[in-house]
């Protein structure tokens, strides 16, 4: 049976396959190959690494006890310490130079599998795939991983990983492996009870270490978020899985409303329609208020992906709150934002933090707008609503097909006057293969009727709608990657001038202060900006 540390690397030299990708993890060069099979692809991997059959042979559990015994993992990664982990028959007659090299590669190959997630590190460090998921192991104990990414099809594919054995010891010596002693090894060192970690056992215990979320017999179940490789982490342990662990993959990029009409997923008249809805622009709303959106439809029909866009498209001089359980959104670093994340309680005394209690901390911390990545729980809709209907901005999204089905589940989760405030209040869009396909407007915009709420389809153009505002996403998704273009966008429509303006206190005292209140300077820069004498 094949334990975690036998899977030091990857190592694919049959050749069958196309190359489909080049990853990077550790200073460790990964090549990707996938393979046609007759149910959909085959994917593994190949490290380039020059000491392939040294590194297999190197002694982990010397390079763990040193650990365990104060070493820090810096001088155990030196060269002189590390190399002892290595037998000494496989160091006969290499160059001086080239020991050097043997001991950099063996320690970029044991931080990868100690600070990283092994094997697997290179797929979750890139976006080629979506989801990679590790399931119950084999018969064998062999790991089973399957993975999926939107240019391979809406489908789980599997991933082949093989252990590495380290070659037999040569022929003037004992006519035993080496791969034996590590047997042997194992059987002094640990009782029955106390076998070295599975693959799955490693994979699931790095995710809780690197997340900070124990799994345990007493919460056998954790979901969290990795932030420093955008992973949402599922692990699922015994007694109610064994060892399965599910990472979903967030793009680094930012989703914004150009991004969007550059990729078809919404038309400029619609997002400039929403803007202007969602910002409360007194020329288009009455009273400028505030309206709030919410995505429906299925999953993976890009709900999240347009509330994410809309947030990242507000005026870059409004605050925004991403409540979220796992870390789906990726703020522009142009704006002032506050990211909150839920907590799942443990086992340990450690309670559950949910998105009702991190609503009423995103108002408390002066955001305008919470951006919630999915209301579930009855506590998470009517605190979301309560919001919005305080006069805070809002975006979140729901699983159903429809506006009747939506009101029938709100008002099941306890909201009283569902209709009502969903009439007034709340802009709900349906989303179908990640592209806008249906719009319910509320009452109170100058494009719709205000005795019931005004339901459009495509093209979503109906006049009038805000043309200058549709003319600057236009523009802007000429280079949606750009994310300045945002700033751009809300300049030429409220027809701001771009020439610099010297910040001066001149003319600015007391009586100023009284006569704009308690923004004063905010509102005096504003006017400055927008005056065509100021300077």
């Amino acid at each position: 049976m094949p334990f975690a540390r036998d899977y030091r690397f990857n190592t694919y030299t049959s050749g069958v396959g196309e190359e489909v990708a080049i990853l990077e993890s550790y200073d460790i060069r990964t090549r990707l190959f996938a393979l046609k099979t007759p149910g959909g692809f085959e994917f593994r991997m190949h490290d380039d690494l020059n000491y392939p059959d040294i590194i297999a042979c190197a002694d982990w559990d010397k390079l763990l006890g040193m650990l365990s015994q104060g070493m820090p993992l810096p001088k155990l990664t030196r060269p002189k310490t590390i190399l002892k982990a290595i037998p000494h028959r496989l160091l006969r007659g290499i160059k001086r130079a080239d020991v050097v090299e043997v001991a950099e590669e063996l320690a970029r190959v044991f931080k990868r599998w100690y600070l990283g997630f092994g094997v697997l590190d290179p797929l979750l460090r890139s976006e080629v795939f979506n989801d990679i998921v590790v399931d119950k192991p084999g018969d064998d104990g062999s790991a089973r991983v399957y993975i999926r990414g939107s240019q391979y099809g809406d489908a789980y594919h599997p991933l082949i990983l093989e252990p590495n054995q380290c070659p037999s010891r040569s022929d003037d010596e004992p006519k035993r492996g080496l791969f034996s002693i590590f047997s042997i090894f194992r059987q002094s060192t640990t009782t029955d009870s106390e076998q070295p970690p599975t693959f799955n056992e490693y994979i699931l215990d790095r995710a809780s270490e690197l997340t900070r979320t124990p799994v345990t017999s007493y919460a056998p179940a954790g979901m969290a978020t990795y932030t420093d490789l955008r992973l949402r982490i599922t692990m699922l342990a015994d007694p109610i899985s064994q060892y399965t662990v599910a990472f979903r993959k967030h793009p680094s990029s930012y989703w914004t409303l150009p991004k969007l009409i550059a990729l078809g997923s919404i038309t400029p008249a619609l997002a400039a329609k929403l803007l202007v809805a969602t910002t409360g622009d007194p020329n288009w709303v009455e009273n400028g208020r505030k309206l709030a959106l919410l995505a429906i439809g299925e999953m993976g029909s890009g709900k999240t992906t347009l509330t994410a866009a809309l947030a990242n498209t507000l005026p870059p001089d409004e605050r925004v709150a991403f409540i979220q359980d796992v870390d789906e959104y990726q703020p522009l670093p142009i704006r002032s934002v506050v990211t909150l994340n839920t907590r799942s309680a443990t086992g340990l005394g450690v309670r559950e933090i949910t998105k009702a209690e991190l609503i009423a901390y995103g108002m408390r911390v002066g955001a305008q707008y919470l951006t919630v990545n999915e209301v579930l729980s009855p506590e998470d809709a009517r605190a979301w609503v309560l919001a919005i209907l305080s006069g805070h901005g809002g975006f979140t999204t729901y699983h159903t097909d429809g506006r009747e089905n939506l009101i029938e589940r709100l008002s099941s989760m306890g909201i009283a006057n569902v209709e009502s405030i969903v009439n007034r209040n709340i802009i709900i869009v349906l989303m179908v293969n990640k592209k806008a396909k249906r719009v319910w407007w509320p009452r109170g915009l100058k494009w719709c009727p205000n005795q019931e709420p005004c339901v459009e389809e495509p093209p979503f153009e109906a006049k009038p709608y805000p043309e200058e505002l549709a003319n600057a996403l236009i523009k802007a998704s000429q280079n949606f990657e750009d994310y300045e273009a945002i700033r751009q966008v809300w300049l030429e429509y409220r027809g701001v001038t771009t020439q610099p303006v010297s910040i001066i206190t001149e003319g600015f005292n007391s009586s100023s202060q009284q006569q704009w209140g308690s923004g004063g300077f905010q509102a005096w820069f504003r006017q400055a900006s927008n005056s065509p004498g100021g300077s």
